[in-house]
């Protein structure tokens, strides 16, 4: 239901919906295009399948899937006080403890797409989001393109979420 973009079955054509045809809300702002090659790609696959020891592999079929994404950033400034407890011989003192946290949260990527899975997501190398290129559907033609089905607040709840477990380990080394 969501593909806005693939290549005929039939005749190997490329076809695209128009993005303010989707009826989706907010138009893409930019793409990563392609590091590799699909020569490249089989080749990897290949050797990934030699590593696991199968055998007799034929693949047939190599497709690229452009998958939408939300990119979030976030700067944040966290004054803490609190206090520490320490014990010492037996004694007990309570130390007061305040400071300041800054952090600085930079091209957060959460997938905008619910066709994959968000750990399997997570754990594919970092993007070069500095490679992003202006959204120009020239990039998309030939694979397979989807729009989003998890809208923007959805991904900020997971974007903020991992935001605020990464500040609160911050926190805790620094009033240490």
């Amino acid at each position: 239901d969501h593909v806005v973009g693939r290549v005929c079955e039939s005749c190997g054509t490329p076809a695209l919906v128009p993005s303010d045809c989707t009826g989706a809300p907010v138009l893409p702002s930019g793409v990563l295009p392609f590091r590799t090659s699909e020569a490249e790609a089989r080749a990897r696959l290949a050797g990934s399948l030699r590593v696991k020891r199968v055998r007799r592999t034929v693949i047939d079929t190599i497709r690229g899937v452009y998958l939408p994404c939300w990119v979030f950033n976030a700067r944040v400034s966290c004054r803490y006080r609190g206090e520490r407890q320490r014990t010492r011989n037996g004694e007990t003192k309570s130390i007061p403890v305040d400071g300041i946290v800054e952090r600085t949260f930079d091209d957060y990527l959460i997938p905008a797409s619910s066709t994959i899975d968000a750990d399997l997501f997570a754990s594919i190398d970092s993007f070069p989001t500095a490679n992003m290129r202006a959204y120009d559907a020239r990039y998309l033609s030939g694979f397979i393109t989807e729009t989003y089905t998890k809208n923007m607040w959805e991904a900020w709840d997971a974007a903020s979420a991992r935001m605020e477990a990464e500040l609160n380990a911050e926190l805790r080394d620094d009033s240490k």
